[in-house]
């Protein structure tokens, strides 16, 4: 039965402790060692693996997501294309409703919609400021000393698979 990495280095730690506390002698101490490393090792290269079968899943539905996001567009972009075909040929016609066995067409009047033809010459009053925290700054800021109220850096460690 394969021990878990948490098992392993649980193993490890208290074989640390016991030759700390003198309950096992030297060469006891380094065979168990040598044989905990060993299980250590295979262990972190099997987790390797699977982190990088993982990685290539992910890679794999990110391309897939890409592929499927292009075909509803044009899969959109076609059902555009048709409403407004339709749209054309029935105000063309004069017709305001079409009563299909399945479907029912109609032609309706939206409400206004807003078009803004130039910003530029639009009225202030018209405007609202949008605030948004500068991140760079304030990490620039904690890095040269400055205190900071309400943020402060962390230092994080992650596990790099070569």
């Amino acid at each position: 039965m394969s021990l878990t990495l948490y098992a392993l280095a649980d193993s490890y730690m208290r074989l640390q402790e016991m030759l700390a506390a003198g309950e096992i002698d030297d060469a006891t101490f380094t065979d168990t060692m040598a044989s905990l490393e060993g299980d250590i090792v295979l262990k972190c290269d099997n987790i390797g693996a699977i982190l990088r079968t993982l990685e290539l899943e992910a890679d794999a539905f990110r391309f897939e997501e890409l592929r499927l996001a292009e075909r509803r567009k044009a899969l959109e972009a076609n059902r555009e294309r048709l409403r407004r075909y339709a749209l054309f040929e029935l105000e063309q016609i004069g017709m305001k409703t079409v009563k299909g066995p399945r479907f029912y067409l109609s032609v309706t009047v939206n409400p206004p919609k807003l078009v803004v033809d130039d910003e530029q010459k639009l009225p202030e009053d018209f405007w609202i400021e949008k605030r948004e925290l500068d991140k760079a700054a304030v990490a620039a800021a904690l890095k040269a000393g400055t205190e900071v109220p309400g943020a402060h850096l962390e230092q994080g460690r992650s596990l790099r698979v070569k």
